[in-house]
């Protein structure tokens, strides 16, 4: 939540980081090691937009940049974020980086296709939960950025994943995980 409203932050002040990624989220630990924070850092590629001046630049990790970043097709929008936001949940959700398994090369050509990295369920904990985690992330790396979801829904699904994670009791989740 804390780098959804990070991001959402951003984007009021027409700001487009354009790098976002694992690497560029800062944890922040307390005296137990407990995550206490977390912040979006790395601010080199960021970018201030307005109507008359729209970002344009090839500029990121290749492994987290929107399609249309990569296809260079002209201006684009808040929506690269979204895309790189999705990448760093896969990353969460499998323990890999995008596109680890595909030679470094080829991974431009199949973000222009929109294809996204594997997700191989079967390696994922099988939970209701870990399935709608898995259905935002589709919503977040869709190929036209117009039909990606926006923070506000991003928030508001990832709250219900939430509320309903509250009502459930840390042994019945233990035995869901385990099966």
């Amino acid at each position: 939540m804390e780098i959804i409203d990070g991001l959402d932050f951003l984007h009021s002040q027409h700001v487009l980081h354009r790098d976002l990624k694992s690497h560029n989220i800062f944890v922040m630990l307390d005296t137990h090691g407990n995550v206490t924070q977390l912040a979006i850092g790395d601010f080199d590629s960021a970018k201030r937009v307005s109507k008359d001046d729209k970002a344009k630049t090839f500029v990121g990790t290749p492994d987290y940049m929107a399609p249309e970043v990569v296809r260079h097709s002209g201006s684009y929008t808040k929506n690269v974020d979204i895309w790189s936001l999705g990448m760093v949940m896969y990353e969460l959700m499998t323990l890999k980086r995008p596109y680890e398994d595909v030679n470094y090369y080829l991974v431009p050509d199949l973000i222009k296709s929109g294809k996204r990295p594997k997700m191989d369920r079967g390696s994922l904990p099988l939970t209701d939960h870990f399935d709608s985690l898995i259905d935002i992330w589709y919503q977040t790396t869709k190929l036209e950025p117009d039909e990606r979801i926006s923070l506000e829904e991003f928030r508001e699904e990832l709250d219900e994943i939430l509320d309903e994670l509250d009502n459930v009791s840390a042994s019945d989740y233990k035995t869901s995980l385990i099966g």
